[in-house]
């Protein structure tokens, strides 16, 4: 078992402890921590949420947007950029039937959010139109081209969350 006093001034910003110690809430408090169960995962998260921390997600929609949200209520101070490649970032996936069988006319009554009301509500910075050409996982930044006006930037980040989707599949019948 890990003797709490090893890890006093260690940073275990989302990580699982080594050797997969899963200590209680005492253990935890003595540390200046506090665990966080999610998905199924135990972590932990520095007490002191404040932390200045660049978190960059590729992709919008559900993961991406979820992740966004996620990661501000665990830190206030964060600075959280969603990259989505085409022009939402978060619309109702259960209501395309609707749209397609003509039940729900106009297309924006689909639309959750808009990149403004992200900034507004969360101060979560969202860049439609925007993809990620490439991971520099040792500098720990990633290409971004603007797919409106072709330019191509590097983004530094301290965290990465990758939430790209997929493209369906239809089979060769």
């Amino acid at each position: 078992q890990l003797v709490c006093s090893e890890l006093l001034g260690r940073s275990w910003d989302h990580r699982v402890l080594p050797d997969g110690h899963r200590p209680g809430a005492r253990t935890v408090e003595s540390i200046g921590c506090r665990s966080l169960h999610w998905q199924g995962l135990l972590v932990l998260y520095e007490r002191n949420l404040q932390m200045k921390r660049r978190i960059l997600i590729v992709g919008g929609v559900a993961a991406g947007a979820s992740a966004a949200t996620r990661a501000r209520r665990l830190n206030e101070k964060a600075e959280i950029i969603i990259f989505e490649r085409n022009g939402y970032v978060s619309f109702a996936n259960c209501g395309l039937p609707y749209y397609v069988g003509d039940i729900i006319k106009d297309r924006d009554k689909l639309l959750l959010q808009t990149p403004e009301r992200f900034k507004e509500r969360f101060a979560i910075d969202v860049r439609v139109k925007h993809e990620v050409e490439s991971i520099d996982r040792k500098e720990k930044r990633i290409s971004v081209r603007n797919l409106q006006t072709g330019e191509q930037a590097w983004e530094s980040y301290d965290r990465l969350i990758l939430a790209p989707g997929a493209s369906s599949i239809i089979p060769p019948f």
